[in-house]
């Protein structure tokens, strides 16, 4: 999983901070096995997310479909246009978003409230 002796750099869209601690302890916590394999990014809305896309350049990009701003759709279409291969995950309570969002790019969509053993499932089958 680790590439070289370094950490994957992942990026998190969302503008729920308490989302933010969710995945932070998923990647710290060692039962899920993905502990220091990631080094995180964090932004909580798509248009800071977009800038944070294209100054790191991740590998994987965790988002969320509703947030102020630039909404998931538009940041997932942003995306598609510079890169076509960096997996998207993208996260809602809304069934309709994450439709549009797997149309629009993203390669997997996870509906609120969630296992948090289905998110680790589908980050591992993208690292």
């Amino acid at each position: 999983m680790i590439i070289d002796n370094e950490k994957i750099p992942i990026l998190v869209v969302d503008d729920e901070v308490h989302f933010h601690k969710v995945i932070s302890a998923i990647f710290r916590s060692p039962s899920y096995g993905l502990d220091g394999v990631a080094a995180l990014t964090f932004a909580s809305n798509g248009r800071d997310g977009l800038d944070k896309f294209i100054e790191q350049k991740p590998v994987m990009v965790i988002t969320d479909a509703q947030m102020p701003g630039m909404c998931g759709a538009d940041f997932i279409k942003s995306i598609r246009t510079t890169n076509q291969d960096v997996p998207v995950i993208v996260i809602s309570g809304n069934q309709e978003l994450l439709e549009q969002a797997v149309e629009l790019g993203a390669n997997n969509a996870i509906l609120k409230p969630f296992a948090i053993d289905d998110l680790v499932s589908i980050i591992k089958k993208h690292l």
